[in-house]
């Protein structure tokens, strides 16, 4: 595995073989992963490009949250405390920092992070 993580009682993780099946041909490859398994990724790989996208802020997370309804009170809770943890434990960690307050604005941003970097 390049990296895997728990959550609520599931695990997930992402095979090494795959990730490097299309970075082998020059393809870029874009991980979408909690933050213990940002650490494994930036821990085996420094020269991984590291992006933290962070909510606004936690009272506009929680609202997100129930936006999306079928969540229980318990379940807004636990996820806004584990994401209160991450944001103080991770984002001081990542190469990048983006503040996901509007979709095309945070598209943008890392489109531009991507197309700066330089391996692109």
């Amino acid at each position: 595995m390049l990296e895997w993580a728990e959550f609520a009682g599931n695990r997930y993780g992402t095979l090494h073989d795959e990730v490097f099946a299309y970075l082998d041909t020059g393809q870029d490859v874009l991980l979408d992963v909690e933050l213990n398994g940002a650490f494994q990724v930036m821990g085996s790989y420094p020269d991984a490009l590291s992006i933290f996208l962070m909510p606004p802020s936690l009272d506009e997370l929680e609202s997100r949250m129930r936006g999306r309804r079928g969540m229980t009170e318990a379940q807004i809770a636990t996820r806004l405390k584990l994401a209160e943890d991450q944001i103080e434990r991770g984002w001081h960690r990542f190469a990048h920092v983006v503040v996901n307050a509007d979709l095309d604005t945070t598209v943008a941003a890392i489109v531009g992070i991507l197309g700066s970097s330089p391996s692109s």
